[in-house]
C-alpha cells in the first residue's frame, strides 16, 4: 500500500533535525508514498522532536495533543531526541508509535527499498517543506533579525561597500544557495548541561566515500554554493573510523573545488589540539563558514560547564583565521545565564563578542538528567532574559563595528 505522509519537525533550525527529515522524505518518496502538508489528507504524520530545551519539549508535548485530537483518524509516528530524553512524556499518549531506530519506519513504510544510511541530506526544497507541515508558533523576532540583516545587505552591495559578513549571514539564516550533508553524531564532550548526550551517547561517524556519493548524486551546483556539515560535534568526526575531520574536508575541497563548505560545530577544544593543521585547511580549501561555539567567556563558567579549553588560544587561531582566509565567516554561540555566572563572568563573555562575525544566544534551560541541574545559584529568568537582550544590543553594535570598518576600507 502507499499513504500520504505528514513529515512535522519540532526545530526546524536544528540541522541534525533537518537533515533526518530529509533522509526520511526521500525514503518515503522511494517506497511511492506520498509527502503531504495538509494533516487532513494525511494517513500517518512523523514527527521529529527536540528535547534540547524545556521550550521545546512543552512544545511536543502541545503539537501531539494537536495531532492526537484531529477529527480524522491518523496514525502518529514520533521519532527523535525526545524519544530517549522524556520517552515517558511520550509513551503516556497510548494512541503514539515510538521509533527509536529508524529502520524500525520499514514496518509500515517499505514497499520498494528499505530505509538505509544514505540520502541523508537537506536541501532548500525540503527547508520549504517542512517550514509549511510544522505545527508550532513561528518566532516573529527572528523574522525581524532577517529582514534587518537583508536591508543592511542590500544597502551595503548598492553602495558599493563590502556586505560581508551579512551576505553570508542572510544566506544562512534562509538556507539560500546551501546543501546539508549529515557526517556523523556524538559528541566527545561531556558538558554538565547537556541533554542531547543522552540521546547520542556514541560517535558515529559517516564513511568518506557514502559522504561523497551523496554530495556528487544530489547536489544542484548551479543553486547550491555551499557544503554544511552536518554533526552535533564536527571535530569528533572520524574517530571511530579512523579518519579525522582534516581529512575530510580535504576530500571534498579536492572533489568540489568550486563549493564552500560550512562547518557546523567545532568543539573548541579541537582548535587547541588540531590549530596548525586546521589553519592549514583553511589556506587550501573554500570555507565558507566555520561556527565555534564557546559558550561563554569566563573561565569559572566554563569550568562548571565541564569545557575545558583555553579561551586565549581559540581567540588567537581566530585572529589567524581571519588573516589566512578573509571571507570566512566565524561565528559562535553563547549559553546565558548558567547557574553561578555573576554579572562579571556575563561582561567577561561580552568582552569576547568582537572576534565573531555573528553569534547566537540560548538563555540556560535546567534539564533534568544533567549535571547542572543539580547545581546551586540558579539565575532568575528575568535576569537570564535581561542578558540575554544586553548580548543582542551587543550583536548590533558589533554589526556597526563591521559597517563602520567596511565604510572606511571602500574610502581607502
Amino acid at each position: 500500500m502507499t499513504y500520504n505522509v505528514l513529515l512535522s519537525s519540532l526545530n526546524v533550525e536544528c540541522r541534525a533535525n533537518s537533515v533526518q527529515c530529509g533522509q526520511i522524505f526521500h525514503y518515503l518518496l522511494s517506497n511511492n508514498h506520498r509527502i503531504v502538508n495538509d494533516e487532513s489528507k494525511a494517513d500517518f504524520i512523523i514527527m521529529n522532536t527536540c528535547g534540547f530545551l524545556n521550550w521545546y519539549e512543552q512544545s511536543c508535548e502541545r503539537v501531539i495533543q494537536n495531532f492526537i485530537n484531529l477529527k480524522k483518524k491518523v496514525k502518529l509516528i514520533v521519532i527523535g531526541c525526545l524519544t530517549k530524553i522524556n520517552r515517558d512524556l511520550i509513551a503516556k499518549y497510548h494512541d503514539v508509535i515510538i521509533i527509536n531506530d529508524l529502520n524500525d519506519l520499514d514496518e509500515y513504510f517499505f514497499t520498494r527499498e528499505k530505509f538505509q544510511q544514505r540520502n541523508i541530506y537537506f536541501n532548500n526544497e525540503i527547508f520549504r517543506y517542512l517550514n509549511s507541515s510544522v505545527k508550532l508558533e513561528r518566532v516573529k523576532s527572528k523574522n525581524v533579525y532577517v529582514l534587518l540583516i537583508n536591508f543592511i545587505d542590500k544597502i551595503l552591495t548598492r553602495a558599493n561597500i563590502s556586505s560581508f559578513p551579512f551576505n553570508k549571514i542572510i544566506e544562512r539564516e534562509i538556507r539560500k544557495g546551501k546543501f546539508f550533508v549529515k557526517i556523523g553524531e556524538g559528541c566527545v564532550g561531556n558538558c554538565s548541561y547537556c541533554i542531547i548526550k543522552k540521546a547520542k551517547n556514541r560517535i558515529i561517524s559517516r564513511k568518506i566515500d557514502d559522504i561523497l556519493i551523496d554530495i556528487k548524486n544530489n547536489i544542484d551546483e548551479q543553486k547550491e554554493k555551499n557544503i554544511v556539515l552536518i554533526a552535533d560535534d564536527c571535530g569528533s568526526y572520524g574517530i571511530d573510523i579512523g579518519t579525522n575531520i582534516i581529512e575530510l574536508l580535504f576530500q571534498i575541497g579536492n572533489h568540489f573545488p568550486s563549493l564552500g563548505i560550512d562547518i557546523y560545530y567545532l568543539y573548541p577544544k579541537w582548535i587547541e589540539k588540531m590549530g596548525n593543521k586546521l589553519l592549514n585547511v583553511f589556506k587550501q580549501v573554500n570555507i565558507n563558514s566555520i561556527n565555534i561555539p564557546i559558550q561563554s567567556g569566563s573561565l569559572k563558567v566554563l569550568k562548571t560547564m565541564n569545557r575545558s579549553y583555553n579561551l586565549e588560544k581559540i581567540f588567537q587561531f581566530i585572529n589567524m583565521l581571519k588573516k589566512i582566509s578573509p571571507e570566512t565567516m566565524v561565528f559562535t554561540h553563547y549559553l546565558v545565564g548558567f547557574p553561578g555566572e555573576g554579572f562579571k563572568d556575563f561582561l567577561k563573555t561580552l568582552s569576547t563578542v568582537p572576534y565573531f562575525h555573528n553569534f547566537y544566544p540560548f538563555a540556560y534551560s535546567s534539564r533534568k538528567g544533567t549535571k547542572s541541574n543539580e547545581f546551586p545559584n540558579e539565575i532568575p529568568n528575568i535576569m537570564k532574559r535581561i542578558r540575554v537582550t544586553i548580548i543582542l544590543i551587543m550583536l548590533y553594535m558589533n554589526f556597526a563595528r563591521i559597517i563602520l570598518r567596511n565604510i572606511i576600507r571602500r574610502r581607502k
